[in-house]
């Protein structure tokens, strides 16, 4: 047990410090362990709308057609923040514009 502490003696701070990471290493492997149960969730879900002979007719064309909707929507998402950038990026030229006339005026 003394062994640890002879070979690499803790200077001040370091147990907490150490603590420290071992509480924010715990948080995060709950939150991960929280996320991969979701995701099991879903596919659970998923696998047994695609067994059910009764799943409304789900098929491998329906799961394509789901994933492509997504695709779809991040798509969209990603044309509206493209769009957004623009625009900010407009009103900081115009800015720049009107800070670069003041002088002249």
């Amino acid at each position: 047990s003394s062994g640890i502490n002879a070979e690499w003696p803790l200077r001040p701070g370091d147990k907490e410090m150490a603590e420290e990471r071992a509480e924010v290493a715990e948080l995060e492997k709950e939150e991960l362990e929280e996320e991969k149960k979701e995701i099991e969730e879903k596919y659970n879900a998923l696998t047994k709308e695609l067994e059910s002979e009764d799943g409304g007719g789900v098929s491998l064309d329906n799961v394509k057609v789901k994933q492509a909707e997504m695709k779809v929507e991040q798509l969209k998402e990603a044309v509206v923040k493209l769009k957004e950038l623009r625009s900010q990026d407009k009103k900081e030229k115009s800015t720049d514009c009107d800070s670069a006339l003041i002088p002249l005026l």
